[in-house]
């Protein structure tokens, strides 16, 4: 059996197991070498007994491995340092046939194996005259693998050229993205159906990067009066997934906006203390209103209805109803208007009826008389 030398002279990964993956540190002439050699550094050949290795240098520009070169079967390993229970990736190229003279020593069926310790071979097969990137993987039984490539032909045929040897830990992510989101959101409401609520969600992963986080409901819907939990999702490029939630709270706490007011309709008269006046009122809310009420010095008093209101300068509160009018006697007068939204948010509003003097009062008159007795007085000295 004879291994032949060759090499692309492709760099080999920073995370490489394998020493010498590119067969470049190898000897200088081209000999034949025995069975159990090391003389290709970091690599023992192996095989049946009596076999030769044949090592080729100076043929072509760069060195490679033929796994095929005399009869009987050889085999190429190299043992390295692993971890039990963890995964690896073999990486090589392989090519059917010499890369000088593609039609030189071509097969069918399967060329070579390759294996690791306590793990199944796996045959590798190529077309004649092509080449393939080779891709193994095994999990590591112990402190130490031995990688085998094994020649299956058993025939002088230049059928099994290998190169460029790469061995690397599998990083498996078991760890799910970390999710960043608001603790909580409260947000005032803008109308009976609530309030529009925005935020902003992200995920990272220590091998993915950033990932999408898919929140539901989504930023800028709008959220009830109340609590609603947004439930978060994100999943990385390896699947695993992160989830997690904060409440978005929807709260009124706006009172209802309450207008009152009595109009003046008497607009005066000889008897000014005596008026009638319109009870106006309303209230307003951005989510709604719920109960109003009115009162005039106590009494309940409904939107538009018209009054008669009497100013005394004493004496106890007279109420009356003539012709199913409200009349009202007293020193001061106060309509008094409260309203409460569909949150029990209470308002209140309270005014006072204004009297339009136009003609003269009874206090008017005697100020008159007084005025008029102090004129004569004032002839009948002179």
């Amino acid at each position: 059996m004879v291994l032949g030398l060759f090499s692309t002279a492709v760099g080999a990964s920073a995370a490489n197991l394998i020493t010498n993956g590119g067969f470049e540190a190898s000897p200088a002439t081209d000999t034949f070498l025995p069975i159990g050699t090391t003389a290709i550094t970091g690599w023992t050949v192996g095989g049946a007994p009596g076999s030769t290795v044949h090592f080729a240098s100076g043929i072509w520009t760069n060195q490679f491995v033929d796994l095929t070169g005399n009869t009987g079967r050889a085999y190429l390993e190299q043992t390295f340092a692993t971890t039990a229970g963890k995964t690896y990736l073999v990486t090589l190229n392989a090519f059917n046939g010499s890369p000088l003279f593609s039609t030189i020593g071509q097969v069918t069926g399967p060329a070579f194996a390759v294996s690791a310790t306590g793990n199944l071979a796996q045959n590798v097969t190529m077309a004649p005259g092509t080449g393939t990137l080779v891709s193994y993987q095994f999990r590591a039984t112990g402190a130490a693998t031995t990688l085998r490539f094994t020649e299956l032909t058993g025939a002088d045929s230049n059928a099994s050229w290998i190169d460029n040897v790469i061995v690397e830990e599998v990083v498996t992510d078991t760890t799910p993205p970390v999710i960043v989101a608001p603790v909580s959101i409260t947000k005032e409401a803008t109308g009976p159906n609530g309030a529009v609520v925005t935020f902003s969600v992200s995920a990272t992963d220590d091998v993915s990067g950033v990932v999408p986080v898919t929140a539901s409901p989504a930023s800028g819907s709008t959220f009830a009066l109340g609590t609603t939990a947004v439930r978060l999702s994100a999943v990385d490029a390896a699947g695993n997934p992160a989830v997690g939630q904060f409440p978005v709270k929807v709260v009124d706490s706006t009172a209802p906006v309450v207008t009152a007011s009595l109009v003046n309709l008497s607009k005066g008269g000889d008897d000014e203390s005596t008026q009638l006046f319109r009870v106006v009122f309303a209230a307003t809310d951005v989510v709604g209103i719920n109960t109003v009420q009115a009162t005039l010095n106590g009494i309940a008093v409904t939107n538009g209805q018209v009054v008669q209101l009497q100013v005394v300068k004493s004496g106890s509160t007279k109420i009356e109803r003539e012709d199913g009018r409200l009349k009202i006697k007293a020193t001061a007068f106060t309509l008094t208007v409260t309203a409460s939204d569909t949150s029990r948010n209470l308002s209140t509003n309270n005014v006072s009826p204004v009297f339009i003097k136009n003609g003269k009062n009874d206090d008017d008159k005697k100020d008159d008389g007084k005025s008029e007795d102090r004129e004569s007085d004032d002839r009948k000295k002179s």
